[in-house]
């Protein structure tokens, strides 16, 4: 389709400007002819034929664009009747003509008929030369030539265009392609996110249902205490509910939640820094702040983002120094992982990979930010802010 279109604006001319272009150029080339034939003493009813057959010569340019094989036609059709019936004119504007005509049939004609009409025009021209007084061979090469020389001006023109159009639909194929993939990687991150929160909102309603049946037997034996469980089973039902809410919005674009088993958290962290660490991976972990205060949606949020870029370094640096600080904030989580120089990858250092693909997604899920790229000396720097509060 794309090499369709190309092919409709001509290289880039509109077509109705280029329409015009070529009526103009006709209009003048044949007021030339006829003031040519005036000028040699071919006018009034003595140079009626010759005028005709030099309007058919040179009127067909209108049409080198829209119809090139059928304008060529006949122009060389003029010319061979010119030849045959009377002496031929000869005239500059009969030569530009046909080399105008040659030029447009190679560049914008193409199949079985424009080698038929490029035979056709090849006849003409060699009947018109010989019908020449005097003529010699050199009058025949000189011809044969220049419009050979046209013709192939024409070609030349038209396969770079084509194979520009094609480098460019292909080009606009990647693209899509590209864009496509990326739009999967999408749905399959979000699909993986929303069966996570299912999980996490699973969780959450069994420790509610375990606190409430504690909540209703204090209130018998001692209601004072049955605040408590009371209090915790508001807490986890406010955090479920916020899950919840995200969890619909990711199903509404496709993702699907299955297993109720529980899911990574921060206090998790430990373990997964030593099963890399026994994997030949040198990384560190630093902690600030107060655990308790992360919503479980938020933990398994940041679990994941640094397990995704300590498993990237893992993969793609060969073993080099990572290091791990989570900031437990008032209001704000905040993770890095910076891994040292020579751990980025090419798709991570633009930010095309997949994985921060998901690492977006998880932190836009949870309203917060993303910042991935490499540094001025060569490491490669993963730091997400999550907000806390539900």
């Amino acid at each position: 389709m794309a090499v369709v279109a190309n092919a409709k604006a001509y290289g880039g001319t509109d077509w109705r400007a280029g329409v015009s272009f070529d009526v103009a150029l006709a209009a003048v080339i044949t007021l030339g002819g006829q003031v040519e034939l005036a000028s040699a003493g071919q006018a009034g009813w003595r140079g009626l034929l010759p005028g005709m057959l030099l309007l058919c010569q040179t009127a067909p340019v209108a049409a080198r664009r829209s119809a090139p094989a059928a304008a060529a036609a006949v122009g060389a059709a003029a010319l061979a009747v010119e030849a045959l019936v009377s002496a031929p004119t000869n005239t500059l504007s009969g030569l530009l003509a046909g080399l105008v005509l040659l030029y447009s049939l190679g560049r914008h004609a193409g199949g079985g008929r424009m080698v038929a009409v490029t035979a056709l025009v090849g006849a003409a021209t060699a009947l018109h030369v010989v019908a020449l007084s005097g003529w010699q061979v050199d009058d025949l090469a000189f011809a044969a030539i220049f419009s050979a020389a046209a013709w192939l001006a024409g070609r030349t023109i038209r396969r770079r265009e084509q194979e520009r159009w094609r480098a460019e639909a292909a080009a606009s194929d990647e693209r899509a392609a590209a864009v496509e993939a990326l739009e999967a990687a999408v749905v399959h991150e979000r699909a993986r996110i929303a069966r996570e929160l299912h999980d996490v909102v699973a969780h959450g309603m069994g420790v509610m249902v375990v606190q409430a049946a504690a909540a209703e037997q204090l209130l018998t034996d001692d209601p004072t205490s049955a605040r408590v469980p009371l209090s915790a089973v508001r807490e986890t039902g406010q955090q479920a509910l916020a899950e919840m809410r995200r969890l619909l919005g990711l199903l509404r674009d496709g993702g699907t939640g299955e297993g109720l088993e529980a899911q990574p958290g921060l206090q998790q962290l430990p373990g997964l820094v030593e099963r890399l660490r026994e994997a030949g991976m040198a990384v560190t972990l630093t902690v600030a702040g107060e655990r308790s205060l992360v919503p479980p949606g938020q933990q398994l949020c940041a679990y994941r983002i640094v397990q995704e870029a300590l498993t990237n370094a893992l993969k793609h640096s060969g073993g080099a120094q990572a290091r791990v600080e989570v900031e437990y904030g008032e209001h704000a989580l905040v993770v890095r992982i910076h891994n040292a120089a020579g751990s980025a990858t090419p798709e991570a250092s633009n930010g095309a990979g997949h994985g921060l693909v998901g690492m977006r997604e998880r932190v836009r899920l949870y309203g917060g930010t993303l910042q991935a790229g490499v540094q001025p000396d060569g490491s490669f720097l993963v730091a997400a802010t999550l907000p806390t509060r539900a």
